[in-house]
């Protein structure tokens, strides 16, 4: 297996990429899917810096905020990281982790 080094000089192989290059298709495939289920009822999706991938606000018929979110997409097994963790701590109850079966 060809191998090479990358900008930190640790060794990465053809099968790491290829298994990175298909998380990064998984995680961009069940945002989408949260994005549109969001947008179904009735949310405003906007994307997020760091720590969450989406802000959701749902408004009555007069514009007023009656609920919102920030939402973080996971798919198979992928764990929180560092800045996430923070968000979910600094948020509470704001902060949803929508777990998405990256396989349906």
């Amino acid at each position: 297996m060809a191998q090479e080094a990358n900008r930190g000089g640790i060794m990465k192989s053809d099968e790491a990429r290829r298994r990175l290059r298909e998380n990064i298709r998984k995680g961009k495939e069940g945002e989408g899917i949260a994005k549109e289920k969001l947008e179904i009822a009735g949310y405003e999706v906007k994307r997020t810096p760091k720590g969450k991938d989406f802000y959701a606000v749902k408004r009555n018929f007069a514009g007023k905020v009656v609920d919102s979110k920030h939402v973080e997409v996971k798919t198979g097994r992928a764990r929180l990281s560092q800045a996430e963790k923070e968000a979910k701590k600094r948020l509470g109850s704001r902060y949803r982790v929508d777990r998405k079966n990256p396989w349906l």
